[in-house]
């Protein structure tokens, strides 16, 4: 239809937007950014082409430019998916460490909103932005606010129950697991389908935590074999579904099928603590070539995110376990410091991650943890 459309009319800007559309959902990333300028070119007012060349700016981890794409799009005046491109700008902006901008925006978008079909969407989704700026004690309130206007879905039981994980209150996030295990339809929606997924990772980990290490392995054999399951040209979905899934299977030190799911993961969402997880599994499996390849990798990508000041202090955790696998265990320990005096307070990630085992002993180490247990008992008063 798009060939066709530009046979009959060469200069029609909305087909090439068209294009890019559909370079969006292969991940052609030239073909895409073609037909971006074409259309751009020719159909400047056409609002759903920035918020389409946004998506695929951002898949690319071009994030600052995604969202200036964003923000042309916001200034067109009126224009049709006004909700969608400022979702999605706000999104940008948390993505570029301006996590209070961008919440304001959302939670206007909820207010927007009110009354219709979209104001569950959005209300629900403020707890999930928290939670994945580990804003732990903020996915709550967050959570216990959708509850109160109606909406307690089973995915935000499974959201407040990872962050009481990350908080450190196992028996609570395990009340919120049960919850939201009785609460799913028996027909779920694609919605439901993704919180189940992590409905079963977070119990994986609870399992973990609590030393019921068969019951947490039975977990992750499923959730292995579900993203095995996925088409081998489906990169984007595979890539998706085996975040979670590889952390799991690399705390439980099972490293060939760490290594495998960080494989998939690093080539959609090559984020900080992905690196340093897939070096240290290659390692362990003897693929010391891989090893290599991905600590130069991972030297480039942490030198272009640790420059995005805003960004800095959530990459602090990450950047220490890079510096563990280099061998550098004093820029480690400097760097969990700054990352508890900035309140980013991942202690299972510490607990758990095979990594700092050659670290663990070391009595600057167990400082930084406990550092970390009193600033997280401190966050848990406040949400109780």
């Amino acid at each position: 239809a798009t060939a066709r459309a530009l046979k009959l009319d060469p200069l029609c800007g909305e087909a090439y937007a068209s294009r890019l559309a559909i370079a969006l959902f292969e991940g052609d990333f030239d073909a895409g950014r073609a037909a971006y300028e074409r259309s751009s070119e020719l159909s400047p007012s056409y609002a759903m082409q920035y918020l389409w060349f946004g998506h695929m700016l951002l898949q690319n981890n071009l994030t600052k430019e995604g969202s200036d794409t964003y923000a042309i799009g916001m200034g067109l005046q009126p224009y049709r998916p006004y909700h969608l491109l400022k979702a999605a700008y706000a999104s940008s902006l948390i993505g570029l460490g301006r996590y209070d901008d961008g919440m304001r925006l959302r939670v206007q978008l909820v207010d927007e909103q009110r009354g219709t079909r979209l104001e569950e969407q959005y209300t629900t989704s403020l707890a999930d932005l928290a939670f994945y700026e580990d804003r732990f004690s903020e996915a709550i309130a967050y959570a216990e606010l959708a509850a109160i206007g109606g909406f307690d879905a089973a995915a935000l039981r499974v959201t407040k129950a990872e962050s009481y994980l990350a908080l450190g209150d196992v028996a609570e996030a395990g009340r919120q697991l049960e919850v939201a295990e009785e609460t799913f339809d028996l027909a779920p929606s694609d919605t439901d389908a993704y919180a189940a997924e992590r409905l079963l990772y977070a119990k994986g980990i609870l399992f973990l935590i609590l030393g019921q290490t068969d019951e947490s392995l039975a977990i992750s054999r499923r959730l292995v074999e579900d993203v095995d399951s996925v088409p081998e040209n489906a990169v984007w979905r595979a890539g998706g579904k085996a975040i979670d899934v590889a952390q799991l299977t690399f705390y439980q030190r099972q490293f060939g099928d760490a290594a495998r799911m960080l494989e998939l993961v690093l080539q959609v969402f090559p984020q900080p603590g992905s690196f340093a997880d897939a070096v240290y599994a290659n390692q362990q499996i003897g693929n010391v070539t891989r090893a290599s390849e991905l600590i130069e990798l991972g030297e480039l990508a942490f030198e272009e995110w640790m420059s995005q000041e805003d960004r800095t202090a959530i990459w602090h955790p990450y950047v220490a376990k890079f510096d563990v696998v280099r061998g550098h265990k004093q820029d480690a320990i400097d760097r969990l410091n700054r990352a508890t005096d900035a309140g980013q307070n991942n202690v299972n990630d510490l607990m758990m991650n095979p990594i700092y085992d050659s670290i663990r002993a070391d009595a600057e180490f167990i400082d930084v943890q406990e550092r970390m247990k009193a600033a997280l008992d401190t966050e848990l008063e406040r949400v109780h």
